[in-house]
């Protein structure tokens, strides 16, 4: 009996071996690090040194440079293309005997490191970094000691590189030694480093900056501000604050420091000027000073500019009727309360043919100035009806036709100048020493506009309201000598430049301007990495403000890209210092699904997909890790789980519950880069007993999508009156057309009156020029 025990043991044994083996082959065997450039060397299992094998790497033939030696795989100068999953059979049954996961990298470099005190006194936290990417993974180990004592060091759960330390006590005069390690399969290296106490506060920049105009003082601006929030004894360890502020037309900064205020009042600023205002803060004794706070932009107060009205040289009589009241629900047609009474009908055809006459004369210019005062000030009498709209659509044709025959003996040019500045127009048809009429979109000059002798018009202290046409006359007759439009603004100012990598094989930098110029502006963007010649930045256009590296240098740590902005008034670059790993940041993850697994009240299946912009090719030399949460809908708290592969199978889901999933992707092997944006959120239950489940009846159903009682709604009948209305608008059809014939038959007449008045003209003309030669002979 005990040998049928024993011999029973060794065969559940011998099925959990084989279990064992081929579920770890299924995971992808052991793991193999190698440094780049290296020879490597990979051994198929436990096999003899004359068997032979044949290697595959991701399922295809090994194409790398290499040598085989029996079961032995040698790769020649591995590179970053070397990386994937290596498997090996024996020949001749093709059996696989093992799988090596093989990862290129770097042993890890001096990481450098800073510690910085933003809660003093509670503690400090000290981050770190790799200069150079190790491309495999990378942990770190820190040591913090204070007076020979190792502190307690407490890793950030945000920033995996970074540590919290609590100050053991205050106004120490020992140093704090730091040392962190980086360790990787391939080695490891540290740096140590040492701090004293008061070099290491640093507080945050201030909060919440405001600046408010001062009323009725055009040169005052009040600036308000709150201590950093980090900061927690702002009564026992008060802070100073540094203001700085400028014009935006200048480059040089004025500076105020104080106390422990937290408002300022500017009161030398320029008169209508956007200023720029930041705020900087420091411990009252120890530390150094914070960055500085966001930038705000104020204007002083300025008063309302006094309206402008314009006046013509001839007053038209003309008189519209205010529009009806609103109709009742249901208008009767062709009343007296809706539609169009024959008399107004009648006073705007006539309205029509006056302002028609007055258009062929002299005034006709005058009049399409009246007409535009017409139509924004007269405009609710004049659409009340159809005829009212036939008048207005006449009379703005024959002004186009007027504004055209003027428009085309102008001679127009553009002028760009900036804001704040004198500006010198120039009239190119005049004759030196004679004057001449300058007009501002057709009305004549106004304050802050001088003109001299010589035909030049001189603008002081410009604003964005002197923009516009100006436009030069003899002063006899009116004559248009020439046309400027005058714009004004800034000249270019520094950007703001921000750079992200969706993968390792495409760079995106967007920019945006710190100074609005309010002019035509175009962008020049270029790059360089290291010591390499200057390449542009992909544009699809030079005034979009974004631009694309195709395939930048990843073995180079920083990249220089360039950003010149360019307009009529100048150009000004701007250099951005772009670090490729930090700010490598995949794309969310695309099509995220989760599905019940059956019988399992517990589970749910997450399967997802790499982003598009991440190279498939690439996923082998370059693989994403994940980071999925979940929680049941109603919970404040997300249970996280990291993997390289694109499905998981969640374990510990609340049964019965609707549950929340989200995921974001990393890349797996450099660090520092960025977390990706989550994907989008998808909701999920788990399986549930379909006997579990309370029994509904069929009435109950039926009941409710179907209810006893329907809301009946009655036929509508027939308008009595409805034949009648619509005899009373054939009626109204009838007279609107009437109308439209007098109204062109007029047209018609008053243009063959005025070929007829030129006719007669010219042949006077030619009566006279025979007479003076009759005389002559």
């Amino acid at each position: 009996m005990a040998n049928i025990v024993t011999s029973v043991c060794y065969v559940v044994l011998a099925a959990v071996v084989v279990v064992y083996a081929q579920r770890r082959g299924q995971q992808g065997g052991r793991i193999q690090y190698a440094r780049i450039g290296s020879n490597v060397t990979m051994q198929c299992g436990s096999l003899d040194n004359d068997a032979s094998v044949t290697w595959k790497v991701n399922g295809t033939d090994v194409k790398a440079k290499r040598r085989e030696e029996g079961p032995r795989l040698i790769l020649l100068e591995v590179d970053m293309s070397s990386n994937g999953l290596y498997s090996c059979f024996q020949n001749p049954d093709g059996q696989r005997r093992d799988q090596i996961t093989f990862r290129i990298g770097l042993p890890p470099r001096e990481p450098q490191v800073t510690c910085r005190s933003n809660t003093y006194p509670k503690g400090f936290y000290c981050s770190w970094h790799l200069l150079h990417p190790t491309y495999i993974p990378t942990e770190f180990e820190v040591d913090v000691q204070h007076n020979q004592k190792s502190l307690e060091v407490k890793r950030d759960d945000v920033h995996k590189n970074r540590c919290h330390v609590k100050f053991p006590e205050l106004f120490s005069s020992y140093p704090y030694q730091v040392n962190v390690t980086a360790i990787n399969e391939l080695g490891r290296a540290s740096t140590a480093i040492s701090f004293e106490e008061s070099n290491m506060v640093k507080p945050d920049p201030p909060e919440k900056v405001v600046a408010r105009p001062i009323p009725n003082n055009a040169r005052r601006l009040e600036v308000t501000w709150n201590s950093p929030s980090t900061w927690p004894d702002i009564e026992s360890f008060p802070l100073k604050y540094f203001l700085r502020y400028r014009p935006l037309i200048r480059d040089q900064w004025q500076h105020v420091e104080l106390s422990d205020s937290t408002s300022h009042t500017i009161t030398d600023a320029y008169v209508g000027k956007e200023y720029i205002i930041q705020v900087a803060a420091k411990d009252m004794e120890i530390g150094t000073w914070s960055d500085w706070s966001v930038a705000v932009h104020a204007t002083p107060w300025t008063e309302e500019p006094k309206p402008i009205t314009s006046t013509t040289e001839v007053d038209l009589p003309i008189e519209t009727t205010p529009s009806a009241a609103p109709p009742s629900p249901r208008p009767r047609v062709g009343g007296a309360t809706g539609g169009c009474s024959a008399l107004l009908c009648s006073s705007h055809i006539l309205l029509a043919c006056v302002l028609l006459s007055m258009m062929w004369s002299d005034t006709e210019q005058r009049v399409c100035e009246g007409l535009e005062e017409l139509w924004i000030y007269k405009m609710p009498g004049l659409v009340s009806c159809a005829s009212g709209l036939i008048v207005i659509g006449i009379l703005t044709l024959s002004c186009i036709h007027i504004n055209s025959e003027i428009l085309s003996n102008e001679v127009s040019d553009v002028q760009f100048g900036a804001l704040g500045s004198t500006v010198t127009l120039s009239c190119r048809g005049s004759h030196p020493g004679s004057v001449v009429v300058w007009k501002h979109n057709g009305s004549s000059g106004r304050a802050r506009q001088t003109s001299s002798l010589d035909g030049t018009l001189t603008l002081t202290n410009t604003t964005l309201s002197m923009e516009g046409n100006y436009s030069c006359h003899e002063p006899r007759g009116g004559v248009l000598l020439q046309s400027i439009t005058l714009r004004l603004g800034y000249a270019p100012e520094y950007v703001s430049v921000s750079c992200k990598l969706p993968s390792h094989f495409k760079m995106m930098c967007t920019w945006t301007q710190l100074v609005r110029t309010h002019l035509p502006t175009k962008y020049i963007s270029s790059y360089r990495a290291d010591n390499e010649p200057s390449e542009p930045c992909e544009q699809e256009s030079m005034d979009v403000n974004k631009c694309t590296i195709s395939d930048p240098k990843f073995w180079a740590s920083k990249h220089l890209v360039t950003i010149t902005e360019v307009n009529p008034l100048g150009s000004r670059s701007t250099v951005a210092y772009v670090d490729v790993n930090k700010n490598l940041k995949p794309d969310a993850p695309e099509e995220l699904i989760c599905q019940q697994v059956n019988g399992e009240p517990t589970q749910l299946f997450v399967r997802w997909k790499p982003p598009d912009s991440w190279p498939s090719d690439a996923s082998v030399a370059f693989p994403l890790k994940f980071e999925l949460q979940y929680k049941p809908v109603g919970s404040k708290f997300w249970s996280k789980m990291e993997t390289e592969d694109t499905s998981l199978v969640i374990m510990d889901a609340l049964m019965g519950h609707l549950h929340y999933i989200r995921v974001r992707a990393q890349d797996a092997f450099i660090n520092h880069s960025q977390w990706s944006e989550w994907s989008q959120v998808v909701q999920a239950q788990p399986w549930s007993d379909p006997s579990m489940i309370p029994e509904v009846t069929t009435d109950h159903i039926f009941e409710i999508i179907f209810p006893s009682t329907f809301p009946v709604k009655a036929t509508a009948t027939a308008d009595p009156s409805f034949e009648e209305n619509g005899s009373q608008v054939l009626i109204v059809l009838g007279l609107l057309a009437a109308v439209m014939v007098v109204v062109v038959f007029t047209i018609t007449v008053l243009l063959c009156m005025r070929n007829r008045r030129r006719g007669n003209v010219t042949k006077h003309e030619l009566t006279s020029m025979v007479k003076m030669k009759s005389l002559l002979i």
